[in-house]
């Protein structure tokens, strides 16, 4: 007969697996600069040395800088440290830093996204990872031609040992892919580089840059038929940039060729695709999309903020930074696979600096913040279109999020529109006539 210390074991580990969910990373934005210096300039990127050594970079980071070697190592021991055996990784790209051209080249490029890549590698072995371009992974910055090329071929070979045959096929095609993540969820990486309004080089084929959004269909055409879910993950979202206030509807991520094309191609699927996951922004930020313009929402997408504390200068003066973050999903286990919610890091890294050490620490859940009861779309379209809206103490809560808990005066006005009207709207003619009756 079972002894009582047997009998306690079973019965946890029968709790386990019923109450099981699958866990993944959401890596995005690193954005390492190797050439990251204490006491550096801050004004140019913290490189070289500043005329005022008082005044220089601080050894963990700046806000007007990209990550240091110390902060990019501290996000990963971390992450380690909070959960050290993920079920699945999805890392949305952009490794190298934000600096001028003429200091970049392919070499140091591949190298940074070599560097990152064994560091993911290293801190888990294990894990099945997939790996999607950003708009920096390319020399020059943002210019990510239609394939065959060098570029996919390098990083084709360099994530070879994550990336099935069927999968490296279309990945040198044009660094789209879908894998198997397990029976009946399926991921879709999609290459929304091409649709970048700074990638210049896809404007010569204006239909449909590698072919992407035919296969894209077809792939969900396939899934659907299977029965299967699909999260889509990509850097590049569509949409509309929350943070650039000033640009009046000129804050689209897309081409306006590509935007509205990228959004009809979902239609259809939203009993389909479980949510999409996105980087890029560097920001805290959901986004509802419809079937048609005007029409009834049938899909969400989830932006994580960066690892990078990194200020866009092209943000309004007053829009505030970002501190450094880390993200984890919990997915469910079996069908619908919905995602039912997310742990958010963070440190803060004016105090980081202000004790020269790095403290990591639970910023937020969506149930612990705002109720949520999971990450529905049906829960997600009554926070977005209806909490937020209505209640300002809740909606100031999210826009302090927005930007990973960095000090902000209270977003009304135009930031306000910008911000409810970029999380509704999607598609681009909505969103000019939101921002234009707020």
């Amino acid at each position: 007969p079972m002894g009582a210390s047997t009998y306690v074991a079973c019965f946890l580990v029968l709790a386990v697996l019923v109450s099981g969910n699958m866990k993944m990373w959401h890596i995005t934005d690193v954005h390492y600069d190797w050439a990251y210096r204490t006491g550096g300039d801050i004004g140019k990127e913290c490189h070289g040395k500043a005329s005022n050594a008082s005044q220089g970079a601080a050894r963990i980071g700046e806000y007007r800088c990209d990550s240091s070697a110390v902060l990019v190592e501290s996000a990963f021991n971390q992450m380690k440290a909070i959960l050290p055996d993920p079920d699945f990784i999805i890392w949305t790209g952009d490794d190298p830093p934000h600096v001028k051209a003429s200091e970049l080249n392919t070499e140091l490029v591949l190298e940074d996204m070599q560097n990152i890549t064994n560091l993911v590698k290293s801190t888990f072995p294990s894990t099945p990872v997939y790996p999607i371009l950003g708009n920096h992974d390319s020399f020059p910055p943002h210019q990510i031609e239609v394939g065959p090329n060098a570029l996919l071929k390098a990083t084709g070979k360099m994530w070879a040992h994550w990336l099935s045959d069927d999968a490296m096929e279309t990945f040198l095609k044009g660094g789209y892919y879908t894998a198997l993540i397990k029976p009946g969820l399926r991921l879709i990486a999609l290459n929304t580089v091409y649709y970048y309004k700074l990638d210049l080089t896809t404007l010569i084929h204006p239909l449909d840059p590698a072919g992407q959004f035919d296969w894209l269909k077809s792939t969900l055409t396939a899934a659907k038929n299977n029965n299967e879910r699909v999260i889509i993950a990509a850097h590049v979202p569509p949409g509309f940039c929350e943070k650039e206030v000033s640009a009046k509807n000129k804050n689209n991520n897309f081409h306006a060729l590509f935007n509205d094309a990228y959004l009809r191609a979902f239609a259809g699927f939203g009993d389909t695709i479980v949510a999409h996951i996105y980087g890029h922004e560097h920001t805290d930020a959901i986004r509802l999309y419809q079937d048609e313009p005007n029409g009834e929402s049938t899909g969400m997408m989830l932006l994580s903020p960066s690892v990078t504390p990194w200020y866009n200068p092209s943000y309004e003066k007053n829009m505030p930074a970002n501190n450094p973050s880390l993200r984890w999903y919990e997915v469910m286990d079996s069908a619908p696979f919905n995602i039912l919610g997310y742990e958010q890091w963070f440190t803060n890294l004016t105090a980081d600096n202000a004790n020269d050490t790095i403290e990591w620490e639970v910023e937020y859940t969506p149930q612990s913040a705002y109720g949520l009861p999971d990450l529905s779309l049906k829960s997600i379209i009554n926070f977005a279109e209806d909490v937020l809206s209505k209640q300002d103490s809740i909606f100031q809560q999210y826009v302090f999020y927005n930007s990973v808990s960095y000090p902000q005066p209270d977003c009304e006005g135009e930031c306000r529109a910008t911000q409810l009207c970029s999380l509704q709207h999607a598609w681009l003619e909505p969103y000019k006539q939101c921002m234009t009756a707020a």
